[in-house]
């Protein structure tokens, strides 16, 4: 299968979304009207003593990050990493959709009853969040992201300065990577607003949902969601092609069509910013060849070696040394010798180049956790359960390990 191929498939999913759209609209409008009305009726009715608002306003004082409603337990929320009740109160079945369906618009709680799930963004009492609301053993269930609505600095977020190196270039692709809920959204949102504070430029987001809102300053900015804006990743990234861009960012790239379109926008001129679901550099370039086979895995090899500009992979720890969280880093810069090996087939060679590439501002997560621990922000337990290579984390920690970062180089952690 050649990339026409794909890219045929992947307009002919769109069209397809088209018609899921607009079947069956009279039902489903029927089953809407119903929705409003039967939850209308269950507010008035409601034995709950509190509101969605309410626990918005829990959120917001207690700076949590995240918060969960599930029938069978009592709302809870996520600070600095851990989850803690709000109350004792077990929500029902009906508590929940209570709750979920008066934040939904008519729109939202069509896409809600028609596709088991939901993406929202919510703005309340001057703050923004992204909201999931999602079915499970046949009840509603919604987890809820409280999105900062002042856009964060790299230093706010203790970022390296490589992060602003990388939104620097004038075309390529840089890739920010990590598990759920370790910042990468927030990072994209920290290298727009550097763009948007010093370089004259067209920048063109594809969110599912948008997150932080940007005012055009010295660059002019359009944000476009999946969903309202757009159908889909892959259709988004095609036509914002045609839109005159300089920088596009797209919220994930998830399908093989998505991936060679953002390769292409990257060697054609433009600054792709995009988030992998990958612990680290190594497996971010496996993950983007591995969708791939024969003549479209080479072509692919040969777009990243040339157009890939950098990788940061980075997990949220708790501090030990004050409250709230930080990053661990791992970050590879594109250099003559990575390019060569992503050409030759050796991905997994990477990572030693990386470990010896200070010079090139690289690091490890290894080297950034020992970093963390030696200055006492970071706990031993936090850094070997966030390690991909615990072992060999342990022997830097216990002194049996050679590591070109001494205990005394505070190179690593001088912007935290």
């Amino acid at each position: 299968m050649d990339f026409l191929e794909l890219e045929r498939m992947a307009e002919d999913a769109t069209l397809q979304l088209n018609r899921i759209f607009s079947a069956s609209e009279a039902s489903v409008s029927e089953k809407v009207r119903l929705a409003i009305e039967t939850s209308v009726k269950e507010e008035q009715e409601s034995p709950l003593e509190f509101g969605f608002a309410d626990l918005l306003q829990v959120l917001r004082k207690h700076d949590a990050s995240d918060l969960h409603l599930k029938e069978g337990s009592p709302p809870m929320v996520r600070i600095n990493g851990d989850l803690f009740n709000v109350g004792e109160h077990k929500l029902t079945p009906r508590e929940c959709r209570e709750l979920i369906f008066s934040i939904c618009n008519r729109h939202q709680l069509e896409n809600l009853l028609k596709g088991k799930e939901v993406d929202i963004a919510y703005s309340e009492m001057g703050a923004r969040f992204r909201i999931n609301a999602f079915l499970q053993k046949s009840t509603y269930s919604a987890s809820v992201r409280m999105i900062k609505t002042e856009i964060p600095t790299f230093r706010d977020l203790s970022l390296p300065p490589q992060a602003a190196e990388l939104v620097g270039f004038r075309h390529g692709l840089v890739l920010v990577t990590g598990p759920a809920g370790s910042g990468k959204s927030t990072t994209l949102a920290a290298m727009v607003n550097e763009i948007n504070n010093n370089q004259a430029k067209h920048i063109i987001t594809i969110e599912d949902p948008i997150e932080y809102i940007h005012d055009s300053k010295k660059s002019l900015i359009s944000q476009r969601e999946i969903g309202t804006d757009t159908l889909s990743f892959y259709a988004g990234l095609k036509y914002s092609l045609r839109q005159d861009p300089d920088v596009i960012l797209i919220g994930e790239m998830r399908d093989p069509p998505t991936i060679f379109i953002a390769a292409q926008a990257a060697e054609t001129g433009h600054l792709v910013l995009s988030t992998l679901h990958t612990p680290n550099a190594v497996q971010a370039i496996n993950r983007i060849l591995d969708v791939f086979s024969g003549d479209n895995q080479k072509q692919m090899r040969l777009l990243l070696a040339s157009n890939l500009r950098g990788v940061i992979s980075q997990r949220l720890l708790p501090r030990i040394d004050q409250e709230g969280r930080v990053p661990a880093v791992e970050i590879m810069m594109m250099t003559p010798t990575i390019s060569s090996l992503i050409l030759e087939e050796k991905v997994n060679d990477i990572h030693q180049y990386i470990y010896k590439g200070k010079s090139d501002g690289m690091q490890t997560l290894n080297q950034s956790l020992y970093m963390l621990h030696e200055k006492g922000i970071i706990d031993t337990g936090v850094a070997l359960y966030n390690s991909d290579q615990p072992n060999e984390l342990k022997l830097m920690i216990d002194g049996k390990h050679g590591t070109s970062y001494g205990a005394d180089d505070g190179t690593l952690v001088s912007w935290i």
